[in-house]
């Protein structure tokens, strides 16, 4: 299993959580939908058992990621991959994973390249710089000259979610 395929399925356990934890909170709270009412629940009138929503997230500024790819990336064992630097910044405390591709026509034939983060990305609100190798997946080799790019930066933190990319023209050299 890829770190991929772990982090679409901790995202589908946390959004399965969510709505079960959502549908306990909505139907406990269905039957108090009428407010308190006098002489039900507690002696003081309130009603102990209601279910009360809230973020705290309400008004705060939303978690934000940044990213960029490198103009170049040179090849890398008769051009089976290439490296682009991809310098990025995610915020503290959040887990990061960062997605490369590479696609250049090479010989009337399109050369598709695809990686990801080696290490652990840091997420700490600053910039860090980090070298992706992007793998050939087909049978076309990269040559020196022109690539589309294009980059991924998915990072979150238990409630919340930071995403960046960008694209554009690389030089594989």
């Amino acid at each position: 299993m890829d770190s991929r395929s772990t982090k679409r399925m901790q995202k589908t356990a946390t959004g399965v959580a969510l709505v079960a934890g959502l549908v306990v909170a909505l139907s406990a709270g269905t039957a108090q939908a009428g407010g308190p009412h006098p002489g039900v629940g507690s002696s003081d009138g309130t009603n102990s058992d209601r279910v009360i929503l809230k973020s705290n997230k309400v008004g705060s500024a939303a978690a934000t990621a940044t990213l960029t790819l490198s103009a170049s990336a040179p090849r890398l064992v008769g051009g089976v991959a290439a490296r682009a630097t991809a310098t990025y910044s995610c915020p503290k405390g959040f887990d990061g994973y960062l997605d490369v591709q590479l696609d250049e026509v090479t010989n009337g034939h399109v050369s598709h390249a695809d990686g990801s983060n080696p290490k652990a990305l840091t997420c700490d609100g600053a910039k860090h710089s980090i070298n992706v190798s992007a793998v050939v997946v087909n049978d076309y080799p990269l040559t020196a000259g022109k690539a589309f790019g294009r980059a991924v930066l998915d990072a979150s933190s238990e409630t919340s979610e930071a995403t960046a990319a960008t694209e554009g023209t690389v030089t594989i050299t």
